[in-house]
């Protein structure tokens, strides 16, 4: 467990803490595989077992299958977090010899998208159908993720929809001065991206869309966040042959305070996805009141209907055509950003989410 890997860790980080609030017992097992021990160290609510793992595309636990018969016995059910991962499918197998009811988080699609498709197709018929099969319950985060569950034969009524959350004393901090004093933005006004800088994420439609309309938001700057990837990198290239140097700026990661001000300082926030099943950038930003603006494909139209957002296709023109409506004037952004909070104050706090949680796990263990 690592947050540089994005919304699924972090997600299971604050499901098991607020669990743990609540007075549930919550012990995790993961692998070594780049883990932050640091972070990990901060869940109270119970142990954290560790196994070694080769990784060669995807992560091959080593010594599962004989720590889950040993231990799995001890459980009363369990939560099995994110598809892709031989961790999980070892653990459901298990579960369901020794019948002992698990919950399923897919946190992204089942369906085959982008690369590897030869073998998702054979990891799905040999591991992500049988634990769809088998589950008591499936999570999505989207109301888009719950149809891809349909699509792949999980019963509508097994199906349950809980949003990414946020936990609102992390955004409490705001120091616009120093984030733009430490970053050289000047009095510039700021659109953010945060998140990982990888194709899928569409950072490259975000750039592209932002040089044609350079010309006509040029008190605008364009701040990108996140791991310095070979995919960066070739952003960096592309932004300095093509004359944007002065107003794109690269951060590499940031965390906690740092964050937050970010988001503040930020006049509003992108999430350019071009396929996305649980994006935490936008609750985070419509938390701190920042408007956003989003692709179709990420996948949180509720922030859309609360009017904290607006929404574009994950396409250069279209993107290029909603920065241009957020930066002239003619939307309020001030009022995005209030509706925004409103609307993830509501639904998104882990408070209330991690008792959706306890409530799905205990059904699994009463009906059980």
């Amino acid at each position: 467990m690592n947050p540089l890997f994005g919304g699924a860790q972090e997600r299971v980080f604050q499901m098991s803490k607020y669990l743990g609030n609540l007075g549930v017992r919550v012990d995790t097992l993961t692998t070594k595989y780049q883990i932050d021990r640091d972070w990990v160290g901060q869940l109270q609510s119970g142990e954290v077992f560790v196994l070694n793992a080769l990784h060669c595309r995807y992560l091959y636990p080593i010594g599962a299958e004989k720590w889950l018969r040993r231990n799995l016995h001890r459980y009363d059910a369990i939560h099995i977090a994110k598809n892709w991962c031989l961790l999980g499918s070892a653990t459901a197998k298990v579960a369901k010899e020794m019948g002992i009811p698990y919950i399923f988080s897919g946190m992204g699609f089942v369906s085959i998208h982008n690369r590897s498709k030869i073998l998702k197709k054979v990891f799905t018929q040999l591991y992500a159908k049988p634990i769809l099969k088998n589950a008591n319950y499936c999570i999505a985060v989207t109301e888009e993720e719950r149809v891809d569950l349909l699509a792949n034969g999980v019963l509508d009524n097994k199906i349950h929809v809980i949003p990414n959350g946020i936990v609102p004393t992390n955004f409490s901090c705001i120091d616009d001065k120093f984030f733009r004093n430490k970053y050289g933005i000047g009095n510039k006004k700021i659109i953010l991206f945060i998140g990982r800088m990888d194709p899928i994420k569409g950072v490259h439609l975000l750039v592209e869309a932002y040089r044609k309309v350079i010309p006509k938001i040029s008190s605008w700057c364009l701040v990108l966040v996140g791991t310095n990837t070979a995919y960066r990198i070739k952003l960096e290239a592309y932004i300095k042959s093509s004359g944007m140097e002065g107003s794109v700026i690269f951060i590499d990661p940031i965390f906690g305070d740092e964050k937050s001000i970010a988001y503040h300082a930020a006049d509003f926030v992108v999430v350019p996805s071009i396929k996305d099943a649980m994006t935490i950038i936008a609750p985070e930003a419509a938390y701190c009141k920042r408007p956003v603006l989003i692709t179709k494909s990420s996948g949180f139209q509720g922030l859309l209907h609360a009017g904290g957002s607006v929404e574009v296709e994950a396409s250069v023109e279209s993107i290029a055509k909603g920065l241009l409506a957020m930066c002239d004037g003619s939307i309020d952004l001030d009022l995005m950003g209030l509706n925004g909070n409103k609307y993830v104050t509501d639904n998104c706090d882990w408070e209330v989410l991690s008792k959706k949680y306890l409530d799905i796990l205990t059904s699994c263990i009463i009906k059980d």
